[in-house]
Order: C-alpha cells, then sequence, then structure tokens
C-alpha cells in the first residue's frame, strides 16, 4: 500500500536512473497545483532511506516543487521489499516499454547499464548490437550535444539517424548534422550519403534556431575546423582533377547527391506534414458532425444521446433514451 514519505527520506536509487534527461518542469508545475497523484516505488535501505527505482522523474519532481514552492514536503511511495537487480530492471524496463516512453538516446545510455540479457529480451538483440557500436563509436560529450539539438529541435533520434551520424568524423558535423536530420526526417542511407557533409555545410547558420549557434559557440564547437578541412580536400580534388586533365563534369554526380539529400528530406517533411494535416482534418470533421447533432431537434430528454433518421422522412433527430 502506498504511503506518505518525507522528501528527505526518499532518494533516487542512481543505479537505475535510465533516462538521460528525465524534464521534470512541466512535472514540477502539475505537482504543485495538483499534488502527487501515482505512486512511485521502492525499497527501505538499512538506514531507513527509502530508495525511489520506479518513479524517479516523479520523485525529483517532487523534490524541485518542494524547493521553489516549498509543498509538498512528502513523497507518495510504494515501499516493497528489495528484489535483485535483474528482477528491478524487469519491472522498470517493462513499464518503460509499455508506455514507448524512452527516446533511442535512454535505450543508447540504458544498455551501458543493465544486465545485457535483459536488454536484448525487452529492445531486441539487433538492436542492442547496434547500440552498443554507437556508444562505442561516439564520445560522451557528441551524446549530450544530441541530447541539446534534440531539446532544441523538439524531436527524438531515429536508431537510423544515430547509426549515420556516429560515421562522422567531426564534431560540429556530428552536432549541427543531428538537428538538420531531425527537421528535415533524414534517413539513415541518406546520412550515410557521401555527400551529407557537404549538404550540411551547404547550410547558412542564419537558417537555424538562435539556439543551435549559442550552444555551439558556448561549446566551443567550430564550424570553421570544419570549413578549413573541406576546403583543403576540395582544392586537393581540383588540382588532381587539373593534373589528370578531367574537366569539372565529374563534379555533377556530387552535386546530385546533395540535391537527393534534400529532396529526400522534402518528401520526408511532406509526409510528416500530410500525416499531421490528415489527423487535424479529421478533428475538425469529427466536431462538425458533433456540432451537427447539437443543432438538431430533440424528441425525447434524457441522459442518454443518440442520432436518429426517421424511416418515412429521412429527417434526423437526437434521439435521448429514458432509462
Amino acid at each position: 500500500m502506498a504511503e506518505y514519505i518525507a522528501i528527505e527520506r526518499c532518494r533516487a536509487d542512481e543505479r537505475f536512473m535510465l533516462r538521460v534527461d528525465y524534464k521534470i518542469d512541466s512535472l514540477v508545475e502539475s505537482i504543485n497545483k495538483y499534488g502527487q497523484l501515482q505512486p512511485g516505488v521502492g525499497y527501505m535501505d538499512d538506514k531507513g532511506i527509502v530508495m525511489v527505482y520506479m518513479g524517479i522523474r516523479r520523485l525529483l519532481a517532487v523534490q524541485k516543487s518542494y524547493e521553489l514552492y516549498g509543498r509538498p514536503d512528502k513523497y507518495y511511495v510504494t515501499i516493497v521489499q528489495k528484489a535483485s537487480d535483474a528482477e528491478i530492471w524487469n519491472q522498470i524496463l517493462s513499464e518503460n516499454e509499455e508506455r514507448k516512453s524512452l527516446s533511442m538516446l535512454d535505450k543508447l545510455h540504458a544498455v551501458k547499464i543493465i544486465p545485457q540479457e535483459t536488454a536484448n529480451r525487452v529492445f531486441g538483440r539487433q538492436t542492442v548490437r547496434e547500440l552498443m557500436n554507437i556508444d562505442a563509436a561516439v564520445p560522451e560529450e557528441v551524446k549530450r550535444d544530441w541530447l541539446e539539438m534534440e531539446r532544441i529541435a523538439c524531436s527524438s533520434l531515429t536508431l537510423g539517424q544515430l547509426k549515420g551520424l556516429s560515421t562522422l568524423s567531426d564534431r560540429w558535423l556530428m552536432v549541427v548534422g543531428a538537428y538538420v536530420a531531425i527537421v528535415n526526417h533524414l534517413t539513415e542511407n541518406a546520412i550515410h550519403a557521401p555527400n551529407f557533409s557537404t549538404f550540411v555545410l551547404s547550410h547558412n547558420m542564419n537558417d537555424f534556431p538562435k539556439e543551435v549557434s549559442e550552444y555551439l559557440q558556448k561549446n566551443g564547437i567550430r564550424r570553421a575546423d570544419v570549413l578549413l578541412e573541406y576546403s583543403n580536400a576540395t582544392l586537393a580534388s581540383k588540382e588532381e582533377q587539373r593534373r589528370t586533365g578531367s574537366d569539372r563534369s565529374e563534379e555533377k554526380p556530387a552535386m546530385d547527391a546533395v540535391q537527393n539529400i534534400k529532396e529526400e528530406g522534402k518528401m520526408q517533411s511532406d509526409k510528416y506534414d500530410a500525416m499531421l494535416a490528415k489527423e487535424e482534418r479529421a478533428a475538425e470533421e469529427d466536431k462538425e458532425q458533433e456540432e451537427q447533432e447539437e443543432s438538431l431537434p430533440v424528441i425525447i430528454s434524457s441522459d442518454e444521446r443518440q442520432v436518429f433518421s426517421c424511416p418515412n422522412c429521412g429527417r434526423r433527430y437526437r434521439l435521448f433514451i429514458v432509462r
């Protein structure tokens, strides 16, 4: 049975902090206004501290709400007997996967801290293998960069996008490329394309939100280094063309590849926009139907409404059934 425990006696069990970012701001405001509605789950350690392993985001939000507003001063939690780490992981992953609330960056973090057998069962052996390859190839600082790009773009990277980005050699390209991939809904194949770097470099920084430029500047992620490397490679390529007597027509396939990436991004964006538009139209049609039914004349007043069509004249009525 759940009970209220003073927040100073509750702590998050850091071994089971699955997410890379718990995003508690909106939950803090909700808890301050309505209180904590769902209990967490934890066990009592030998010092009388409740170690929370499910509902960690709620605990962090309750603590932050208390810090900001002075309430609530207790955490709503179900205290259970301590289970094995494997059993606890099974509970945590079952809950989060059922709600499909884990991002790929969460899973990238998770495969490093949970038993591999459990990860294979929950995420799938192939996904775990691919995530571990990405983790080995990408520095921790770049993973933090990706998290910030997700926040700015208000969307998450896919596994395919992570696989493509992990093959890039420069931090600036990996970071800005992540933002470009998210907002253009690019596939793994587009990011793997030889000219993806050219596509990213072709963007003017004014094309991006100010937050992107500020983040790059704050963290010392310089585009100049990439441009220098890119310029040197371009000059070397042109010198080779001059030496061998080849003409500029060889550059056309490269430019075509960049154009293909742009077109694929536009196609993916158009598909996404079409899906949203379809959902909006369906919602509008439902609303219009409700409004039409509200305007129909009433036959019998009661507590349950149905729409009735007269079999003789075809006129429609709101039919209220009296129980």
